[in-house]
C-alpha cells in the first residue's frame, strides 16, 4: 500500500510540475469581418445583436460562438457547424467541437468529444486530418498542437487531474516545424513590445528581441493601447512601454485596456471600470466582465445573465438568460 501511495504521489507532482512548466501562448482575439455582432441568448437560445442592441440574427441556435474571421460556429441538433454575418449557413453542422476561425482555418472534432482534433477551411473541408489530442488556433501560419503523454495516460487511471500534452508546432499544411521564437507573433504596430519569460520572471522584448524592459514582474500581459498589466506583490498594475508604473498595483486580476477603459474588481468582487489614470468610471457593479469594450460594447454578468452595456454604463441589451 505505501509502493503504490508513493506512486500515485509521484505521479501526480510530475503531471503538476509539467502542468506549470508548459509553454502557454494566448489565443487570438475573435474580430469579426462585417458588421461587429454580439452573442446573445433568449430563452435559453442563442443569436446575435447589433451594436444598437437590436437583434440582427435570431435566437435559434442551441449554443453558438462569436464571430470570428466572418464566421460564427453554432450548433444545431448537437452538431456545430458556421453561419456568416447575414446569418446564412456556410458549413453544415456536422461536428461534435469546433474552435474560432484564424487564418482561414478552424479546429475541430468530428466523433466524439474525446476524439482526436483537426482542421477545417472556411467551405467545411478537412485540411489536416483530425489525430492531435490537443489542438490551439493557428496565428500567422502556425498553431501548438499536443499529444497525451504517457505520464498522463497512466495519472488518468486514478485520479481525474486533467490531461498533460508534448506539445509541437505546425504550419497550415500540418507538417512539424521548429518552434517559432516570441517575435514571430508581432502585430507590427510602432515601437511593439512581446512578452518574454526568465527565470521564472515576466519582461518585454522590442521586435529585434533584445531586452526592453526587463524580467522582473510576477506575471504580465501583452500592450494594450500603450500599457501592459502586471503583478508586483500579488497585485496588479500598469506599466507604460519605458517600464514605468502609470497605475501602481493595487488591483486584483484587471483586464487590458480596451477602448480606453479596463474592466476589474473594484469593490466586494464587484467589477467596474477605469480609464488610464485610474479613475472610476464605470461603477462596480457587475459579476463579471469578458474581456473588454469592442465596437462600443462591453459583455458583463448580472445575477448569473449576460448582457451588454456602453462606456457611459448604460444597457444596450438588458441581461438575459
Amino acid at each position: 500500500m505505501k509502493i503504490k501511495a508513493a506512486l500515485i504521489f509521484a505521479l501526480f507532482f510530475l503531471f503538476i510540475r509539467g502542468a506549470l512548466l508548459s509553454e502557454i501562448i494566448p489565443p487570438p482575439k475573435t474580430q469579426p469581418l462585417g458588421p461587429p455582432l454580439f452573442l446573445v441568448t433568449v430563452n435559453g437560445k442563442k443569436g446575435f445583436i447589433s451594436k444598437n442592441g437590436e437583434i440582427a440574427i435570431a435566437p435559434i441556435y442551441q449554443n453558438a460562438y462569436p464571430f470570428s474571421n466572418g464566421l460564427a460556429a453554432v450548433k444545431i441538433e448537437d452538431r456545430w457547424g458556421y453561419i456568416n454575418t447575414k446569418g446564412h449557413l456556410v458549413i453544415r453542422p456536422k461536428f461534435v467541437n469546433v474552435g474560432f476561425f484564424s487564418d482561414g482555418l478552424s479546429r475541430f472534432q468530428a466523433r466524439d468529444l474525446h476524439g482526436p482534433w483537426g482542421y477545417i477551411n472556411k467551405s467545411g473541408e478537412i485540411i489536416i486530418e483530425a489525430k492531435f489530442d490537443y489542438a490551439e488556433e493557428f496565428r500567422k501560419g502556425i498553431a501548438r498542437v499536443g499529444s497525451t503523454t504517457t505520464k498522463s495516460k497512466l495519472l488518468s487511471l486514478i485520479a481525474d487531474v486533467g490531461e498533460q500534452y508534448r506539445y509541437r508546432f505546425i504550419n497550415s499544411s500540418g507538417k512539424t516545424i521548429d518552434p517559432p521564437p516570441q517575435t514571430h507573433y508581432v502585430k507590427g504596430e510602432p515601437n511593439e513590445l512581446i512578452q518574454f519569460t526568465q527565470k521564472g520572471k515576466v519582461g518585454y522584448l522590442n521586435k529585434k528581441g533584445a531586452v526592453s524592459i526587463a524580467a522582473r514582474f510576477k506575471s504580465g500581459t501583452s500592450f494594450s493601447e500603450g500599457l501592459a498589466c502586471v503583478c508586483q506583490d500579488r497585485l496588479f498594475g500598469f506599466i507604460d512601454k519605458n517600464g514605468s508604473w502609470i497605475i501602481p498595483p493595487r488591483f486584483q486580476y484587471p483586464n487590458n485596456f480596451s477602448e480606453g477603459l479596463a474592466g476589474l474588481p473594484l469593490q466586494n468582487n464587484q467589477w467596474g471600470f477605469i480609464d488610464q489614470d485610474g479613475k472610476t468610471v464605470i461603477e462596480p457593479r457587475y459579476q463579471w466582465i469578458y474581456g473588454g469594450f469592442r465596437h462600443g460594447l462591453a459583455e458583463v454578468l448580472v445575477d448569473g445573465k449576460i448582457g451588454y452595456i456602453n462606456q457611459r454604463g448604460e444597457w444596450i441589451w438588458k441581461p438575459s438568460a
